[in-house]
């Protein structure tokens, strides 16, 4: 980042506040869908106040799902009404993010949609240029952006399917250790995302630019999903359509990643393996099941096997860990579907 181009934000990180200057000539419209809760309410304002000049003169309209009912999140978005196009959507009772994001596409008019996480806060023009770059792409049906953290740090926005070979050096930690390998670190694709535009088997739902004509075409998101791979299922099947997954690393967005995983630590464990499972159960074969049961089976045991250098970090958090640990090996060696166990969460 360019010293010029670089601005300190109210949480010390510096973020570019400036992406590549793009022609006026572009202007469909967009609609940028929130799902937030009230736990993520303290983060609107910031991501709110992003908008306008992320879109720039790009025509955008913004829908609100609060999962929590007409609550905290809604009575924050109602002070933007005036200076931003913005629907709230109260729901009755709370639903996963994919349900939640079924429920505002209903709502869509435009010819995109932007997928936004509340914890995020986007640079001048970044909408823009990035629906510059679907318009110019008529075969990529879905965007993503390069996302940095509070810590300075590049986070993985796209990766590649969790297939069983992949999957096999996360679970054993060579993909931290070698990630820009490209045997160790195809799952974040480390090492080909650099300056231009890339293909990746699926983009992360944090920032997820969507062509809304082949969204519709394949159902929009799975609502069996209640948290995790619901993007790498829509990915799957919008590619399995002969649709294109890109990720624009000129565009890079400030994002908080899961802000309350500290106080879900557990849950987030479960239900990402949960999801994963039911990801596979949906579109694996009986051998490629299997083998990711398998897999996650030698993660789980390494887990079980160090757990006594989680002690240094306190016992509560090692008996959480513990737990969560339980929790997946049941999951994982049980012979019913994710589908079932995901009913228990």
């Amino acid at each position: 980042m360019s010293s010029e181009e670089q601005r300190s934000n109210r949480f010390g990180l510096l973020w570019n506040k400036r992406v590549e200057q793009v022609s006026p000539v572009v202007r469909p419209s967009v609609a940028i869908v929130l799902v937030s809760t009230d736990g993520h309410a303290k983060f609107l304002p910031e991501c709110l106040d992003s908008l306008p000049g992320a879109c720039a003169d790009l025509p955008f309209r913004v829908i609100l799902v609060d999962n929590d009912g007409d609550s905290l999140s809604c009575q924050i978005a109602r002070r933007y009404k005036s200076t931003v196009n913005l629907e709230c959507l109260a729901q009755k009772r709370p639903k996963g993010f994919a349900a939640n994001v079924n429920d505002a596409l209903k709502r869509v008019t435009e010819p995109y949609v932007l997928l936004l996480n509340v914890d995020t806060v986007l640079p001048e023009g970044a909408v823009r240029r990035t629906v510059r770059v679907m318009e110019e792409h008529p075969k990529v049906a879905a965007l993503t952006v390069r996302m940095r953290g509070k810590d300075g740090r590049l986070q993985a926005s796209a990766r590649a399917f969790p297939y069983p070979s992949v999957l096999l050096w996360d679970q054993l930690g060579l993909s931290r250790f070698f990630p820009k390998s490209r045997i160790f670190g195809k799952s974040r694709l480390w090492y080909v995302i650099q300056t231009d535009l890339t293909d990746a088997d699926w983009a992360s739902g944090a920032y997820l630019l969507l062509r809304v004509e082949p969204l519709r075409r394949v159902g929009g998101m799975d609502s069996g999903f209640h948290m995790y791979s619901e993007d790498t299922d829509l990915c799957y099947r919008l590619r399995k359509q002969g649709w294109s997954i890109v990720v624009d690393p000129s565009v890079e967005i400030f994002h908080w990643k899961d802000p309350l995983a500290s106080t879900r630590r557990r849950q987030a464990f479960v239900q990402t393996h949960v999801s994963l499972l039911r990801f596979w159960d949906k579109h694996g074969t009986i051998l490629r099941r299997i083998a990711v049961r398998l897999v996650l089976l030698v993660g789980i045991v390494g887990r079980f096997l160090t757990w006594p250098l989680l002690l240094r970090k306190g016992r509560s958090f090692a008996a959480q860990s513990l737990a969560a640990y339980w929790e997946v090996l049941g999951t994982v060696i049980s012979r019913r579907s994710a589908d079932r166990v995901r009913g228990k969460q």
